[in-house]
């Protein structure tokens, strides 16, 4: 639009121009020319007139299109400043964020720091776990093989165990067949001290026969509490088989004086002593016997 108002007005220029020009130069005769092109300018400018009212209503509608453009870019201006003044609050609350991050990318890097050493502490502990596994599986396979060296230990233990039970069971029975052997041997070393009192000749005295049995009731007592009443049945008839055995008479007594005395002797009490004597005798070696036997068996 500026472009064709400017085409007009130097259009305008020029023929001004051209008239002062030609003036100075023509002729009377050339004004009838003049007049003839001033015609021609009139419709020129008539056309032109026609052309500037066409222009200045096309100004018109262009100012108010510009205006309307204006309008458009105010209020474009307007939402650009409300938009800018979010963006300069928004940079602001960015820059508050941007310090925030900056202090946490400066703890960040801290941190960071950390989880290096801590990373390093990490493998320095899974180089030294490797280790541990390393021992613990050494130990273990020495514990196995010490656990299978003392089951094998211990099933010898408890077999030594079992033998050790048996073995005492053995000494057990051992002794107990020691101490009734003992018995036996004290028995027996009795039953000798015995048998040598019976092997011994009969007492000729009344105190000799007593001392004599007394002695034999006291070794009887150990051998049997049974013998001891035998050796006192003895006991109780030395007093009259003696006072038979001393009423002897004298080798100055004739025959009939000797068998009368011999005659006496089943009646007087002094068989009644040889009967106790003997009987005592039988049983003490029955029962020397028996302690003979017993200490065979347990042997």
């Amino acid at each position: 639009m500026n472009s064709r108002i400017s085409a007009i007005l130097m259009i305008l220029l020029l023929g001004v121009g051209f008239l002062v020009g030609y003036s100075a130069f023509t002729t009377v005769g050339d004004l009838g020319r003049i007049q003839g092109s001033l015609g021609t300018l009139e419709t020129s400018v008539q056309t032109t007139q026609g052309d500037v009212t066409k222009l200045r209503a096309d100004l018109r509608e262009e100012q108010r299109r510009l205006d309307d453009s204006v309008a458009r870019l105010e209020a474009s201006s307007k939402d650009l400043k409300d938009k800018v003044d979010r963006l300069l609050s928004r940079s602001e609350q960015l820059e508050s964020k941007v310090e925030v991050l900056s202090r946490s990318v400066g703890n960040l890097s801290l941190t960071q720091e950390r989880v290096r050493a801590l990373e390093t502490s990490l493998r320095e502990r899974e180089a030294s776990n490797a280790k541990i596994q390393t021992i613990l599986a050494n130990v273990n396979r020495t514990l196995a093989a010490t656990t299978q060296e003392l089951t094998a230990r211990r099933s010898q233990l408890e077999a030594t165990a079992k033998d050790l039970e048996g073995f005492k069971e053995q000494v057990k029975s051992l002794g107990a067949k020691m101490t009734s052997l003992e018995t036996s041997l004290n028995l027996l070393a009795n039953d000798r001290l015995i048998v040598v009192e019976l092997r011994k000749d009969t007492p000729a005295t009344r105190t000799d026969a007593r001392a004599y049995w007394e002695n034999l009731r006291a070794l009887a007592a150990k051998a049997d509490p049974s013998l001891a009443l035998l050796a006192d049945s003895v006991i109780a008839r030395i007093d009259p088989y003696f006072d038979w055995f001393e009423g002897q008479p004298p080798p100055s007594a004739s025959t009939q004086q000797f068998l009368d005395w011999l005659f006496s002797y089943g009646n007087s009490g002094a068989a009644d002593y040889d009967r106790a004597a003997n009987r005592f005798q039988k049983d003490t070696l029955l029962v020397v016997i028996t302690h003979i036997g017993l200490a065979v068996d347990r042997l």
